[in-house]
């Protein structure tokens, strides 16, 4: 591989990390400014992002891999158990995560899913993790500890609801990562296009559309969504896929660390939430051992 494409494949990862951060930061905003239920937001972003990237997938790659699958009926039930188990439950969780705490907190708690990734294949193949696992899993736990708590084991300082989806949102995204190998022959823009207007369709009997036109006409909240749907979610899915094509899944995995790393700055300078030193520090601790976690040989 050229040093060019490697560099490139580098630049589009951090890209797509930081524009993440920065998607969470515009969700957190419309909760803020808004009425919006976390299920209305997540029905009408997936439906409106999964239609822009299926239309991307196709001018890139053309019907062929779409007509392909909608053959395969095990791919179609494939299809539809993503849809709900991953798609719409990691996004979800992840934007009632938001709702109740920070996008900061949602991301730094995203960062247990390997965790979870490490245990289903321990269990599969019957092996325990290594020590140098067991031992970060254990730092990570002190640092999310920390984060919740600031230290003090008898007060909680993030709403426990955040807490609760959060992790909710870590095993969804663990089944986000491990079930995708189903889809491994067709072009991963495709998957995250048709499960995301899948998704969409599903939470749409649990939608409020009249609040969603309600709020979606105020000036602001319109910039914010739209901007959450470019550069939250159609820049840096379409990023972080090439990026992987370049550099491979291991190393973007390393930097898409700087996804919490860049949502806890954005939630600390321009929302100005308070954080504590002892929630800083375990902040840190989550974030280094993520790194050494995912740069560990397999």
């Amino acid at each position: 591989m050229s040093k060019n494409l490697f560099l490139k494949g580098i630049i589009l990862c951090v890209i797509s990390a930081i524009f993440w951060a920065v998607g969470g930061n515009f969700t957190q905003y419309i909760f803020i400014h808004s009425n919006f239920n976390f299920i209305s937001l997540t029905s009408i972003r997936m439906l409106v992002s999964g239609l822009a990237l299926t239309i991307i997938a196709i001018l890139s790659n053309g019907l062929s891999p779409l007509k392909e699958m909608m053959k395969n009926k095990k791919i179609i039930v494939s299809l539809l158990i993503y849809a709900i188990f991953a798609q719409v439950g990691l996004q979800v969780p992840f934007f009632a995560t938001i709702k109740y705490s920070s996008a900061a907190f949602a991301t730094l708690i995203g960062t247990f899913a390997p965790v979870v990734v490490i245990f289903y294949y321990a269990i599969t193949n019957r092996k325990l993790p290594r020590k140098l696992e067991m031992f970060l899993i254990l730092v990570m736990l002190l640092g999310i500890f920390f984060v919740i708590t600031s230290g003090n084991i008898r007060a909680i300082v993030v709403d426990i609801r955040a807490v609760i989806w959060g992790f909710i949102s870590c095993f969804a995204y663990s089944f986000y990562l491990i079930y995708a190998k189903v889809f491994e022959k067709y072009p991963s823009s495709f998957i995250v296009g048709i499960t995301m207007i899948l998704g969409g369709l599903f939470l749409t009997p649990f939608t409020d559309f009249n609040m969603i036109a309600e709020n979606i006409l105020k000036k602001d909240i319109l910039v914010f969504f739209i901007l959450l749907i470019i550069i939250g979610t159609i820049i840096p899915f379409n990023s972080f896929l090439e990026a992987t094509k370049h550099i491979g899944a291991k190393i973007a995995s390393i930097l898409s660390v700087l996804e919490p790393i860049s949502s806890l700055f954005i939630t600390i300078f321009i929302f100005n939430e308070k954080f504590t030193i002892i929630q800083l520090i375990g902040a840190i601790l989550v974030i280094i051992a993520v790194i050494i976690l995912s740069s560990i040989e397999d």
